[in-house]
């Protein structure tokens, strides 16, 4: 699967765990075929807000929930040694738990949370303003209708592109423009699938699509490259071996500088034309073998 991630001009991706609630840590994983550490430990922690992050409790139910934890997180930061002699029931977080928890607090992780409608994308702001963390909302099928409250609060929005469908009655408002939308006010967007790993190869189409919906074609390229880049700023940095974090917060236009990481893929023409395709594949500045399993047995049996 890598290989042919890696042929389609993907250069990494994100593995991200599944759970109610509080779902973890997901991983950063280079598309490198010679990797030999391509996953790193942790890149940001994964939440989700709505109905469906309690088991189908009340709205209110999951955002109490969520908040519980990350005021628990914060006593127990604010002086670990007096936390442990405090008394805790059974539903108290770990200790595993709670160092999981730590890197949003000192912002090097950004909290991921899966938010569709108006109400829970705000309720997440309001959590993210209490405990001053680095916000990125994912999903974001009503993002669009609170575009400015999330451009004047300098949160994220990763969407599916192609999400032209409620895909549940508690948020039904989604529109096909949606990232042109959120664009216009000054969000920035950045693109996923949120699906296996092989429909990545479908990705750069999809933002094809966006484009011909009224997204500007730069904003498109961003979405695929600098804005993901930024939205994981601090553990690209510690990847390439970087001190600070400032694009963490820039979220770049983009541009090849010395001291960035050398991943640039050289395209045969427009990568959103679905006849393109990804002629040389760099990473970590070394070139990359594009070959495919496909390709192979297309070639013994042509």
């Amino acid at each position: 699967m890598r290989a042919l991630v890696r042929a389609v001009g993907i250069t990494s991706v994100i593995a991200v765990p599944q759970g109610v609630l509080v779902a973890g840590q997901s991983a950063w994983s280079s598309m490198a075929h010679d990797a030999r550490d391509p996953l790193l430990a942790s890149a940001a922690m994964h939440a989700e807000l709505g109905p469906a992050a309690t088991l189908e409790k009340s709205r209110g139910t999951s955002v109490a929930e969520l908040r519980d934890v990350l005021a628990e997180t914060q006593l127990w930061l604010r002086d670990k040694a007096q936390y442990q002699r405090l008394p805790r029931d059974k539903t108290a977080l770990s200790a595993a738990e709670l160092a999981a928890l730590e890197p949003i607090f000192t912002k090097q992780q950004p909290l991921l949370v899966d938010a569709r409608a108006v109400a829970d994308i705000r309720a997440a702001m309001a959590l993210a303003r209490e405990f001053g963390l680095r916000l990125v909302i994912v999903g974001g099928t009503e993002a669009w209708l609170v575009a400015d409250e999330l451009a004047r609060a300098d949160v994220a929005v990763i969407i599916d592109p192609q999400n032209i469908l409620p895909g549940s009655i508690n948020a039904p408002r989604v529109t096909i423009n949606a990232a042109g939308k959120l664009r216009a006010a000054g969000v920035h967007v950045a693109f996923s699938t949120f699906d296996a790993a092989w429909s990545s190869v479908t990705l750069r189409q999809f933002a094809g699509i966006a484009i011909a919906d009224g997204l500007a074609y730069d904003d498109a390229l961003a979405a695929l490259t600098t804005v993901p880049a930024a939205i994981y700023a601090p553990v690209v940095a510690a990847r390439r071996g970087a001190t600070g974090s400032s694009t963490a917060r820039k979220l770049p236009s983009g541009t090849l500088e010395v001291g960035a990481r050398a991943d640039v893929v050289m395209w045969s023409g427009d990568p959103f034309e679905i006849s393109t395709w990804a002629k040389v594949v760099i990473i970590g500045g070394v070139v990359q073998n594009t070959d495919t399993r496909q390709q192979e047995l297309f070639r013994r049996y042509r």
